[in-house]
This record gives C-alpha cells, sequence and structure tokens, in this order.
C-alpha cells in the first residue's frame, strides 16, 4: 500500500468512527433523561468492550470498520460530563466552579488513559498489535460491571431532588430550541469550526511525530505525557485561570495560542528536534484542554438545568460530525503540503476565530 492511500484510508476511519458519534450522542442524551446516568455508564461502557473485543480480531479494512460501530454509544464522558453540569446549573454555581468541576472530571478521566498509550505503544513495538486491544475490551467490561454494582441510582432528579422537567415536546423541537438561541448558537458554531481545526492537526501529529524520529514506545509515551498535562491542568489550573479571566477570555486566548503552536510545529525540520517537537503537542493537548473546558462552562450555564443532557448530546454530537470532515482535510493537506500545509491551515483557522471570539464577543453569552 501507497503512503497516500495509507494516509487517506486513516482518514476516512476516523471520519467513519466520528460519523457514529454524530448519531450516537445525541441517542445517549436522550437515554440519560429515560433511563438515567448508571444504566448510560453500563450501556457505553458495553459498547466500547464490544468495540473493541471486534478490533482485537480485525484482520481486513473491512474488519476494522465493523469494529467501530459500536463505538457509536461510546460515550461516558458525556454521561459523566451531563451529570456535573446538572448539579451546578443553578444561580448559586459560579463559572469557575463549574469549570472546576468539568476539569476535575477531565482528570479523574485521564488518569487511566494517561497510561495506556504508553502500555499500547510498548505493546505494538513488540509486535503484537492486537492484545492492546483485547486489554482495552477486559477493561470496558470491568468498568461496566463497577457501574452496575457500584453505582446509585443517579438519575437527574433524584440527584438534585427535584420532580423531572415534564416533557411537552420531542427531542428533536427542544433540541432545536435550544441550538437556535443568540446565547448557544455563537458558542456551538465556534466550537464546531474549531473542532475540525483540531482534528486535523490531531490527525497529521501521530505521523509526523513519525517523521520526526518517534517510534512507537516513545510516541505512546508522548500521548501519554500529553494526558497527564491535560489532567494537571483539569486539576490545578482550570479553576484559578476561569476567576482569573473569565471562560471568554480563556476561549479566544487558547485559540491565538493554539494557532501558534501548530505553526511552530510546522517550522520543525529538523529530527533532532525531539524535545521541543514533544512540548509543542503537550501545549496543543492543554490548550485544546482549556479550550473546549470554557466554551462547555460557557454553554451549561447558558441553559435551565434540565436541558443539560440534551445540550450535551447535541454538543458532542457537533463535535464528532466536525471530526467527520477534519481528519480527511488533513490527510489531503499532509500528501500534498506536508506537515507544514496543514498546520499553517489550522493556524489560520485558529487565530481568525480567537481573534473574532474577541472582537465580538456578546455579553449576553457571558
Amino acid at each position: 500500500v501507497e503512503e497516500g492511500d495509507l494516509l487517506l484510508s486513516y482518514g476516512r476511519l476516523q471520519s467513519f468512527f466520528s460519523l457514529l458519534q454524530a448519531f450516537g450522542s445525541p441517542v445517549v442524551g436522550v437515554l440519560l433523561d429515560r433511563i438515567g446516568a448508571k444504566n448510560c455508564f453500563v450501556f457505553v461502557f458495553l459498547s466500547s468492550a464490544c468495540s473493541y473485543f471486534l478490533l482485537a480480531n480485525a484482520n481486513s479494512i473491512t474488519g476494522l470498520y465493523l469494529s467501530k460501530i459500536p463505538s457509536i454509544f461510546q460515550a461516558a464522558f458525556l454521561v459523566a460530563q451531563a451529570l456535573i453540569a446538572t448539579n451546578l446549573s443553578d444561580g448559586n454555581a459560579s463559572s469557575s466552579s463549574r469549570a472546576a468541576a468539568l476539569g476535575r472530571l477531565t482528570t479523574a478521566y485521564t488518569i487511566g488513559a494517561s497510561v495506556g498509550p504508553a502500555l499500547g505503544g510498548m505493546i505494538g513495538a513488540n509486535g503484537d498489535y492486537f492484545f492492546g486491544a483485547k486489554l482495552a475490551a477486559t477493561g470496558s467490561l470491568i468498568s461496566a460491571a463497577l457501574a452496575a454494582f457500584a453505582l446509585p441510582d443517579l438519575r437527574i432528579e433524584n440527584i438534585r431532588g427535584d420532580e423531572k422537567e415534564p416533557k411537552t415536546s420531542s427531542p428533536i423541537m427542544v433540541g432545536w430550541s435550544i441550538i437556535s438561541r443568540p446565547t448557544i448558537w455563537p458558542l456551538l458554531l465556534l466550537k464546531v469550526t474549531s473542532s475540525i481545526s483540531n482534528s486535523m492537526l490531531n490527525t497529521a501529529l501521530p505521523i509526523f511525530l513519525k517523521q520526526r524520529g518517534f517510534n512507537e514506545s516513545a510516541m505512546g509515551w508522548n500521548m501519554s505525557a500529553s494526558f497527564v498535562a491535560v489532567a494537571i491542568t483539569g486539576a490545578f489550573v482550570v479553576k484559578p485561570l476561569t476567576k482569573m479571566l473569565g471562560p471568554a477570555r480563556i476561549t479566544w486566548f487558547c485559540l491565538v495560542l493554539k494557532g501558534f503552536v501548530a505553526i511552530l510545529l510546522g517550522f520543525v525540520s529538523e529530527k533532532e528536534n525531539v524535545i521541543f517537537v514533544a512540548m509543542c503537542s503537550i501545549s496543543a493537548a492543554c490548550l485544546s484542554h482549556l479550550l473546549a473546558t470554557s466554551l462547555t462552562t460557557r454553554t451549561t450555564g447558558a441553559v435551565e438545568y434540565h436541558e443539560q443532557g440534551t445540550l450535551l448530546g447535541i454538543e458532542h454530537s457537533l463535535f464528532s460530525g466536525a471530526r467527520i470532515f477534519g481528519p480527511g482535510i488533513g490527510m489531503k493537506l499532509m500528501s500534498f503540503g506536508g506537515f507544514f500545509g496543514v498546520a499553517i491551515t489550522c493556524c489560520s483557522i485558529d487565530v481568525a476565530l480567537g481573534m473574532t471570539a474577541r472582537l465580538f464577543r456578546s455579553k449576553k453569552i457571558d
């Protein structure tokens, strides 16, 4: 298989996964209101286990695509995020408290993930690419069992002590009424566009790292270091930074900085700059986390508590939808202009979005 065909196939596989997530996230959001978070956790972890089991037994391109199908409901982070946002959606909760809670969620969620890429990289370096998928399937089954037997009933109305909001409209109409609000749609549009840029860079980055002297083990450790840095950022940086700058300033500040980090990576041409490349990729991961947290803090603060699940389901769906186009565009740009072509495009998008968010920020949103 030629390198160009390999890049395009990888991009298409990533886009297929994102397409599934775009359809599955709103469904999980509805299920959150219908069957409660405990049952949702069990359901999404079992879906993950099925996906990894199929991946462990895949021996063709068709098998790789089939392994992605159960991941349509791989949305445990969405369920946890909705619960946290619901608890902190009343008037007594400040934006910094909501941002801090969402940041701590990311910290908790990435503790295990910080070990996984390094372990997967070491396994891949030894030639066994399927054993890692078997470990992931086992971990998902353990998570499902813990959710089923260790978690209490986490229905939204039980947590808040309120009666559930009566449903007088269909989920589609409720969703449209949320995203069409002037306090919501600009933020969602910003998140979708920045997500396209982010997915372009993230899809091209592993190939770029390989070209700059990273073997499978080094790439795994670099990914783990990024996860650890994001976890530390979520635990210790988000709340004081939000108090100092506010979510709106963090949004445009991170966009502009992320654009400059991308262009710095694009100018790297020497294989000896491994440490510099690693620092830039870790910085990009932290900035992306701060950006996503600031936007989610702003959107969840602009809706009622009983709308949190629907909003976050739509938000995750749009985010996944953006990633449908990003990987393919990123691989196409890399085929013609190398990583520098991807970097300059991402930089242009991010800086333009950042300056637009800075100049046209609405007081009503924040």
